[in-house]
Parts: C-alpha cells; structure tokens; sequence
C-alpha cells in the first residue's frame, strides 16, 4: 500500500536530477578520460565594468567540486622527498601504482590516475575510483628508504584552490615565512642578519636550490616568528659602504599572485602585461598587492562588524540561474580573489 506521505517527485524535479546525473557523469569523462563536456548548460556569459568572462552555475560547479572530492588526493612530498627532481616524484607516485595492481589491493583493470602539479613539492592525484582515494587518505602517508635517506610523503583531502587559500592564511598565523625572490648575488650573503634585524627572529632558513647537485641562486625562504607579519615590509633595502643600495622585494602568504605572468604583487586584470595597466604602473610608480597591503586588509576583514559591506575575497555578486534554481555567482572585487591560488615557491 502506498504511503501517503510521501508524494511522486514532480517533473520540474525529474527533470533537474537528470540534467545534475549528466553533469556528474561528464565531470568523471573529463577527469578519467580526458573528454571536456560539450552540449551542457555550465554557465552563461555575462559582461559589464569587469570585463566580458563565462560565469558558472553554482550547482554545476558545486557538482564537480564534490565529485573531484571523493576521487582527489593531495599529495605533499616532505623533508628528503622535497629535493627529489618533479619526474622522480611522478614516478615514485605511478610505482605505488604498479604495487597496487600487482598485488591486486584494487582491481588491476582500473588504468592509472590522473596528476597535476599543484607546486613544486604538492601534487594533485586524481584516483580512478573512490576507494582508491580513501585507502591514501586511511593510509595518510608513505615512506620509502633508498639507500641511507627515507622519503615521506603525506596524503591529504582534496579541497579547492579558494578553501585551500583561506586555509593558507590561518596557517599563516601560526607558521608564518617569507621568500625573497630572484635575491640579488650582493644581497644574498646579508640576507639573514638583515631579516633578523628587521623583522625579528628566524626561525630557519632554507636552502636556495631544490637538489645539492645543482646549486643555483634564485628564491629564498625563511621560516619567521608567527608575529613578525606585523613588522614585515613589502622590501629590504640594504646599503654598502660604497653607497649602493640592494633591494630585496619580500613575499609572504598575503601577497598577490597573479596565475597569467606567473608571477607576485599583483593579479590577472592588474597584470604588467596587459599594456595599459603597464602604463598606469608607470604613471603612479608604485605597485599593489604586497604584503603590508593585503595583511592589514586582512585584519580589516576580520574586525568588519556582521551585517556590514565587506569588500572580501569570496564576496558575491547578482544571482544567477543554476541547474536547478537561482544562486549566487562569485564576482571579482579586485582584492586578490586569486593570489597565491598558484604560488609554485611556497609549497
């Protein structure tokens, strides 16, 4: 007999569950395939002061965002392993791999994952069935001795690149660096008393190179005391006795990164690159987007009272229809909606 409590979905709601299981079973072709959805509702395209770009439905993105959360691993390559060269560390992922299809942990049919490079010592591991994912995130790391070093890799959950931001900050509060990028061959010998004397303590200071083999001068890092982001600068200046000035440019986890030049102090749509923008640098004869900027920004954001206009990263915009309703799009506000998504150095 049937309950009559429960009622038939309507046809508005068939309707929308089918279009939301195409959208999933597009979003595994794409990961597992390699094939990008054609003929799907992902967004529209929308123009106004900001520019002319593809906004997505929410529920679309929602979608996928969950299903790269059951299939994705971060794995982040520590102490020894950080040195290993990127084909070394692709490879020791696809010989776990091969350990498990010869030992048949999963069936051997499966085919291997996906990977991208996320930074230079995190990889994104992209499973080809959910209980690949879960046995790393249980297992939760890895070691492999060769010879008298051992190598450690840890397994994290999967998050995306704005959550993984956000958490990049509060870790800020407690482990807090610096980088000091292409560091001047002059500066370079000063670099750790004029830190010290500046900023305060360091807690330690990395080596410049990923592999011993090949030393090279480029980027520097140095692990600081949480509270030193209150007394960093945006540079260093350091004088010689001659008179001549070094400086050295300061990166922290606040600073701009911008995803098309690839490079820090500012985002895509204030790239150098971009001719205009390039003119208006010169004009004012500064730049945005450094660490004193965006770290007081920051506390700004926090100390905004509820309810009021806070000009955030993660602010939204007008609604938009989604799969299966109206939703909020995210916007751009200019406040580094995407620095640091990228940051190769840091990682």
């Amino acid at each position: 007999m049937e309950d009559p409590g429960r009622h038939a979905p309507s046809t508005q709601q068939r309707q929308t569950q089918v279009v939301e299981d195409r959208v999933r079973a597009s979003v595994g072709r794409c990961y597992d395939e390699g094939i990008c959805p054609d003929g799907l509702q992902l967004g529209e395209v929308v123009e106004d002061e900001q520019g002319r770009r593809f906004v997505v439905y929410e529920d679309v993105d929602n979608i996928k965002e969950g299903w790269l959360k059951e299939r994705t691993v971060i794995t982040v390559f520590q102490e020894e392993a950080r040195h290993l060269s990127g084909q070394i560390k692709e490879d020791l992922i696809r010989a776990d791999e091969d350990g498990w299809m010869s030992q048949k942990i999963f069936n051997p049919e499966m085919g291997r994952g996906r990977i991208r490079f996320e930074g230079q010592n995190v990889v994104s591991f992209v499973a080809k069935a959910k209980e690949v994912a879960d046995w790393l995130l249980r297992k939760k790391e890895a070691r492999l001795e060769l010879g008298p070093k051992e190598y450690l890799r840890t397994f994290k959950p999967w998050i995306p690149r704005q959550e993984l931001w956000e958490l990049r900050l509060q870790e800020a509060e407690t482990n807090f660096w610096i980088i000091a990028p292409r560091i001047q061959l002059d500066a370079y010998y000063y670099l750790h008393g004029v830190v010290s004397s500046m900023f305060g303590e360091v807690v330690e200071m990395h080596p410049p190179e990923y592999g011993r083999t090949r030393p090279k001068l480029m980027n520097v890092k140095l692990d600081l005391r949480p509270e030193a982001r209150f007394q960093v600068d945006n540079e260093l200046i350091i004088e010689s006795p001659k008179v001549e000035r070094w400086k050295v440019e300061i990166v922290t986890p606040y600073t701009d990164w911008c995803r098309k030049c690839r490079w820090y102090f500012h985002i895509e749509e204030n790239c150098p690159r971009n001719r205009h923008n390039a003119e208006r640098r010169n004009e004012r004869g500064t730049r945005t987007g450094g660490h004193q900027e965006r770290f007081r920004q920051k506390l700004r954001n926090r100390e905004q009272p509820a309810g009021g206009e806070v000009t955030a990263v993660g602010s939204r915009g007008p609604r938009q229809k989604g799969v299966s309703g109206s939703q909020d799009v995210r916007r751009s506000n200019g406040n580094a909606t995407q620095r640091a998504q990228g940051q190769e150095l840091t990682t």
